[in-house]
């Protein structure tokens, strides 16, 4: 028990640092969506999951890459998107 929790508190500090790039945080598909339908600003979504090796390296390398992220924020409205997770689109 003292196991799983560790490590879903873990997993949670581990989210909340590679989710905030570059002062700022993705938005979810609900936000990213209502800022679209005001703006003119195209959208990013990177759809990720858990266990995909490829989108945690880039997580670390490409968008915590303070250019990437200024970049991305003010040329686009970034939206992260779990891809197993049960929201319908």
């Amino acid at each position: 028990m003292k196991k799983s929790l560790l490590f879903t508190l873990f997993s949670l500090i581990f989210i909340l640092q590679i989710s905030t790039q570059a002062g700022q945080s993705w938005y979810t598909f609900q936000d990213g969506m209502k800022l679209a339908d005001s703006g003119d600003k195209h959208l990013v979504i990177d759809f990720y999951a858990d266990w995909c090796h490829w989108c945690k390296v880039m997580d670390k390398e490409t968008f915590s890459d303070p250019e990437v992220g200024k970049y991305l924020f003010e040329n686009f409205i970034p939206i992260k998107l779990n891809a197993e997770s049960r929201y319908y689109v």
